[in-house]
C-alpha cells in the first residue's frame, strides 16, 4: 500500500512538473481557469496524500494520491493544451509561410513597381 501510494505521488508530481515546463516553453498558451483549478486540486490533494502518509493512514493517503494524479492527468490533456502541443508556432509558420510567402512577394513587387512610378511621374512633373 506504501509503494503504490508513492507510485502515485510521485506520477502526479510527474505529471505536474511536465505540465510546467510545458507552460514554461509555450509563452503564448492560453490557460483556461479550469487548469488552474484543476493545478490547484492536484497540490491540495498532493498535499494531504504526504499529511495522511505521514500519519499512517495509506488508505486517505492512496485516495488523495489517486484524486491529485486524476486532477494533474485532467489538467494536462485538457484541450487548449493539446492543440498547442499539436500545433506549436514553429509547425504553424513552416505550413503558412509556403502559402502566404508567394503573395506576399508579389504584393511586394507591385508595391515597388507603384513607388517607381511614383517616383518618375514626380520627375516629369518637376521638370515639364
Amino acid at each position: 500500500m506504501r509503494r503504490r501510494v508513492g507510485r502515485d505521488i510521485e506520477a502526479a508530481s510527474r505529471v505536474l512538473g511536465s505540465l510546467s515546463r510545458t507552460v514554461l516553453a509555450l509563452p503564448n498558451l492560453e490557460m483556461p481557469d479550469i487548469i488552474g483549478q484543476q493545478v490547484h486540486e492536484a497540490l491540495d490533494a498532493l498535499h494531504l496524500a504526504m499529511l495522511a502518509a505521514k500519519e499512517g493512514d495509506y488508505i486517505a493517503a492512496g485516495r488523495e494520491a489517486r484524486a491529485a494524479h486524476a486532477s494533474a492527468e485532467a489538467a494536462f490533456s485538457h484541450p487548449a493544451i493539446l492543440a498547442q502541443l499539436s500545433f506549436p508556432e514553429s509547425h504553424k509558420l513552416g505550413v503558412y509561410m509556403p502559402l502566404f510567402f508567394p503573395a506576399l512577394l508579389t504584393v511586394m513587387l507591385a508595391l515597388l513597381r507603384e513607388v517607381q512610378h511614383h517616383v518618375q511621374c514626380s520627375r516629369k512633373a518637376g521638370k515639364g
